[in-house]
């Protein structure tokens, strides 16, 4: 029973991979490369003196994760097993991390929509709010001798804000 366990582990059991690093870096290469040939096209119009014109303005293709799953004939869960291999996962990295730079610069650009990136990148704010519908209202117990200090002060400054009479010596 040993022999055959050590012949399970020495060779590898199940369909050989469909990539080596090398094939799926070439792969992400001409991803990205279809992604510059293939830029989406949105028209515009515009009116000038009365004439409408429209015109085709090039948006680029934002790569994703996905996207490059699809074109790669991969599932993301085969990919994810992929990088859980040490051949793989750098290179995996690598894709994973030029996908967030060009999302970021196309955002940073204003080429694409920031908003939406931002959420897919997980930078948008965290707003927590938090409202049990209370009001909390603190109370300041002073003693009279504090009232009474706080009322000449009242008195003094409502004295100095009333103007007085004073001649008037332009005239």
């Amino acid at each position: 029973m040993g022999n055959l366990a050590l012949h399970i582990l020495q060779n590898k059991v199940g369909r050989p991979a469909k990539y080596t690093p090398q094939s799926i870096l070439q792969k992400f290469i001409d991803f990205a490369q279809w992604l510059e040939d293939n830029p989406y096209y949105q028209e515009k119009g515009y009116s000038y003196m009365g004439e409408v014109t429209k015109e085709n303005f090039k948006k680029p293709h934002i790569a994703t994760f996905g996207g490059f799953c699809l074109f790669a004939g991969l599932t993301y869960e085969t990919l994810s097993q992929y990088q859980k291999d040490s051949h793989f996962s750098e290179i995996i990295k690598l894709i994973k991390n030029a996908i967030t730079e060009q999302k970021f610069s196309l955002a940073a650009a204003e080429l694409v929509n920031a908003n939406i990136i931002a959420r897919d990148l997980g930078l948008a704010d965290n707003i927590n709010q938090n409202n049990t519908g209370t009001i909390t209202q603190e109370v300041i117990v002073m003693t009279e001798d504090e009232r009474q200090i706080i009322n000449k002060l009242r008195e003094k400054f409502d004295s100095e804000e009333t103007p007085e009479a004073s001649p008037n010596t332009n005239t």
